[in-house]
């Protein structure tokens, strides 16, 4: 989700710390992905580690992406291929531990596949179509500053293998395999990088760990780990900003 329309409608709010060397920070922000508007909140806790070196406990909150999943992904087109089609008709996700669930309903089509020239084939006529119930098993890494979920498996819901279509070529391929490496390039292309807001960007906070983690009951969150480097301009900068909002006297 870089690059997805991140607006303007960011909040900070400082909550009581609970000593001297720790303090707590809640971020709001709202993005914006197809034409909806997203909200997601970034809750940091601060501690001092080293003189140089403040920790970051960190809870990504995604529950309102969550929220809008289903309605964010219906009707999309999974795989479209000669000898088949897979398209989503629901979507639902729920966070458990340290692993995300996610439940869908899929339309599997399957068609003739023709061969029309040495290399070339063309679709035919459908064959069957189905409705799918399915379960996957996702997690979450790190690249950079940003959370990639990823897929470790899919099995249908109910006892029995997934089917087979056609994938084209002339061989037989399992469904399986073809939703596996499409969630898996969907997923790559949809990273999630949450932003400090440009007062605070001068923290860069660098994170070395983020996992899943459930908010509340079932809710969709990230846990994320690591630290800010303080530099004497990251210390200048932020008493500048403390003058700016007041809390400092002004300048001479």
């Amino acid at each position: 989700m870089r690059g997805a329309g991140l607006i303007a409608a960011g909040m900070l709010a400082l909550a009581p710390a609970a000593s001297a060397q720790q303090a707590d920070l809640r971020i709001a922000e709202t993005l914006t992905l197809d034409a909806r508007e997203i909200g997601y909140s970034l809750d940091l806790g601060l501690s001092a580690v080293t003189p140089t070196r403040i920790g970051v406990a960190a809870t990504l909150d995604l529950t309102d992406l969550q929220r809008q999943l289903p309605e964010l992904l219906a009707g999309l087109t999974l795989v479209d291929t000669c000898g088949s089609r897979v398209a989503l008709q629901r979507v639902e996700a729920e966070a458990r531990d340290a692993m995300v669930i996610a439940t869908a309903r899929l339309d599997v089509a399957s068609y003739a596949c023709e061969r029309t020239g040495p290399t070339a084939w063309e679709r035919g006529a459908l064959r069957s179509e189905n409705e799918v119930e399915v379960r996957a098993d996702l997690s979450a890494e790190l690249q950079g500053p940003c959370v990639v979920f990823r897929l470790y498996d899919v099995a249908q819901s109910t006892p029995g293998a997934l089917p087979e279509v056609d994938a084209g070529n002339g061989r037989r391929q399992a469904v399986r395999g073809l939703l596996i490496e499409a969630v898996g390039l969907l997923l790559e292309d949809s990273p999630i990088c949450p932003e400090m807001p440009p007062e605070l960007a001068m923290l860069d906070p660098v994170y070395d760990s983020g996992v899943p983690t459930e908010i509340g009951a079932g809710g969709l969150g990230i846990a994320l780990s690591g630290s800010i480097d303080v530099s004497t301009g990251t210390i200048l900068a932020v008493l500048r900003l403390l003058q700016s909002r007041g809390v400092l006297p002004p300048e001479p």
